[in-house]
């Protein structure tokens, strides 16, 4: 795949979701990409298999914005996810075999955003194609909780695994002390999304969340109640904190330590 990204849901009837798809790297200069034609696909998991629809060509070195009502009524209550591939065919659970297949560097991202009749929130993102294979977990420390009695702050978990299974886990919500100050319940193969003005027990600058047993992407996204004003931001992994040197050490350090709260 060229490109493994997703469309975000929100039960606020007033927004809109959209990603932004482009057919060419962010710089041709390392890339050593030499431009084709690629197939728009969008799935999902019913829990059992991939449910998918061929959505046409992006023809090379052009980009098209891609609204979830443009998708057939049986995906619109679904977590979708959306992929760029030279493939017409596509089965996420197959592993290609194609060991000549371009892989993007610098990898490719899409624009994902949320937006209304007055404003938009959006962030540039993807997910990496190793997600699919690998079991992850989940550090992410988030000052992005607004205690503003005009905000409304939502958590987003997106996660995707090759197997289209699905399974339940729980997310742990710590303040800076280690204290437990929520949970959230959560699928893999779905974009979990959670309003946190109602679960968090206890008002804090900065929160962790914490799973031991799946990971995926956060994404954080607040809105004033009268949807006028947006934000979308996103956490990184501990290994990005850190630049050379043991990167994973690092990581499996910062992660124990929540982990032990």
């Amino acid at each position: 795949m060229h490109l493994l990204t997703f469309l975000l849901d929100h039960p606020d009837e007033n927004l809109d979701s959209s990603i932004d798809l482009f057919n060419l790297p962010s710089t041709q200069l390392v890339s050593g990409y030499k431009g084709e034609d690629l197939f728009i696909h969008a799935f999902y998991s019913n829990g059992e298999v991939w449910n998918h629809q061929n959505l046409g060509k992006l023809n090379k070195n052009n980009f098209k914005e891609l609204r979830r009502e443009e998708l057939d009524p049986s995906f619109k209550q679904e977590s979708i996810f959306v992929s760029l591939s030279v493939e017409k065919d596509f089965n996420l659970s197959e592993i290609s075999e194609d060991k000549t297949k371009y892989e993007p560097y610098p990898p490719w991202r899409s624009n994902i955003k949320l937006f209304n009749e007055h404003t938009a929130a959006s962030y540039q993102g993807e997910i990496p194609e190793a997600f699919l294979d690998l079991k992850l977990s989940l550090v992410s420390c988030s000052p992005m909780f607004q205690n503003n009695g005009n905000v409304q702050n939502y958590f987003y978990l997106i996660n995707i695994n090759r197997n289209p299974k699905k399974e339940t886990f729980k997310v742990k919500i710590l303040n800076q002390n280690k204290d437990q100050i929520g949970e959230i319940s959560c699928q893999t193969n779905s974009h979990n999304l959670t309003n946190l003005d109602d679960i968090v027990t206890e008002k804090s600058d900065l929160m962790i969340f914490t799973s031991e047993h799946y990971g995926g992407i956060p994404i954080y996204f607040s809105k004033s109640k009268d949807a006028r004003s947006l934000s979308m931001e996103h956490t990184h992994p501990p290994v990005e904190h850190v630049f050379m040197g043991k990167r994973h050490l690092f990581q499996k350090k910062k992660k124990s330590f929540w982990f032990s709260g």
